[in-house]
């Protein structure tokens, strides 16, 4: 007889994004003699076929529908969104009809789709999973908040910055279980990567989007050639799919690329597109960047070079995981004369790099080490 509690986690991506690979080491954490994971994914994608290949049942439900509260352009987000949501019947009907003992939403911006679960007769216990840098503590975000503390279980925040957001936003987290859960890596190094010739790499991993910070790296390669500095930077990950004009395509990996020759930037600044194994190109490099504009120096890109002995230079106010002149370099705001001068500087002497490599490996083995997060979540499942 099968006594397993089964546990259905919506995915809205499929493997291209940190938080499908973080779903990936959440599923495989889990104990499978106590809970039986089933996953919907929106697409295909590496971790949905890796998820297969460790026999966990997988499905794709094209149909699955998110958004979120966003800093501008709400009224047009909600616009767009809505007949998405008009099409999740048959989904809603197929979970319902599943049944799980828990339903885990792998991101907030799946709160609308919980929301007409609930309003079908979902009897499933709940946990949503904050994810997003993105959010606003808005007039959205307060609908979602309201909904939230009348229907969710537990709420799992992958920094205490999303945590910040949520209780802005009125998230009511003296009456609703939650916890701060950093994300795991599938193996931390032992030893840090050896020094990697004369110039010093540097690696950038994400989306090619302007809120990312990957067109600041053309400002970084512009002032790296004026002063001929023995920098490279590679530059990895996919652009999203965007409208010019409404009708015509737009590639911003293609516009980056042209923009790079027609400079003759290529000495200082390459992409290369996306890149099925990100950690062996990290382990290629001697330190990674982050020059987003969402000022988060949390992601996932960031955990897992951490966990590699690879150094971050980046920016932001959250100095957790990237840790001034220890795991890295981190400044308070994007400040381009910061970065050239840093990047010069460590580009003639790398020895600090050594150094901070072995407090990275240090750091990561106590907040990002799989086996410590696979028995909290456990701890959260089976406390439902």
């Amino acid at each position: 007889m099968n006594n397993k509690k089964t546990i259905l986690y919506i995915d809205i991506e499929g493997g291209y994004g940190g938080s499908s690979k973080s779903l990936y080491q959440m599923v495989t954490s889990i104990d499978k003699n106590k809970f039986e994971p089933i996953v919907f994914s929106k697409k295909k994608g590496p971790n949905y076929d890796k998820l297969v290949k460790a026999n966990i049942s997988c499905q794709i439900e094209k149909n699955i529908a998110s958004f979120i509260p966003l800093k501008k352009n709400n009224i047009k987000n909600i616009i767009i969104s809505l007949p998405k949501l008009f099409r999740t019947y048959k989904l809603i009907k197929r979970i319902i009809d599943l049944n799980p003992y828990i339903i885990h939403f792998n991101y907030e911006g799946l709160i609308p789709l919980h929301y007409l679960l609930c309003k079908f007769g979902l009897s499933s216990k709940s946990i949503i999973h904050f994810r997003s840098s993105a959010t606003s503590p808005n007039f959205l975000y307060k609908i979602f908040s309201r909904h939230v503390n009348k229907s969710v279980d537990f709420l799992i925040f992958i920094s205490e910055n999303e945590k910040k957001i949520a209780s802005l936003a009125g998230v009511n987290l003296k009456k609703i279980p939650h916890r701060v859960l950093y994300n795991p890596v599938e193996k931390i190094s032992k030893v840090p990567p050896k020094k990697k010739g004369d110039k010093l790499r540097v690696i950038y991993i994400g989306t090619l989007d302007y809120y990312k910070g990957s067109k600041r790296l053309i400002e970084l390669a512009k002032c790296l050639k004026k002063i001929n500095a023995k920098v490279k930077i590679n530059a990895f990950g996919t652009s999203p799919r965007h409208k010019k004009w409404f009708f015509l395509s737009r590639n911003i990996y293609k516009e980056l690329k042209k923009q790079v020759i027609d400079l003759g930037l290529s000495d200082w600044l390459e992409y290369h597109g996306y890149t099925i194994n990100p950690e062996d190109e990290m382990l290629k490099s001697d330190m990674l960047i982050h020059p987003s504009h969402y000022n988060d120096p949390w992601g996932r890109n960031i955990i897992e070079a951490l966990s590699l002995g690879l150094p971050v230079i980046t920016h932001g106010k959250y100095n957790i995981f990237v840790r001034n002149n220890v795991t890295g370099l981190i400044f308070e705001e994007w400040n381009i004369n910061k970065y050239i001068d840093s990047l010069e500087r460590l580009s003639n002497n790398k020895n600090k790099i050594l150094k901070w490599s072995k407090n990275a490996i240090s750091l990561s083995s106590k907040l990002f080490e799989k086996k410590k997060y696979g028995k909290s979540i456990n701890k959260i499942y089976h406390n439902l």
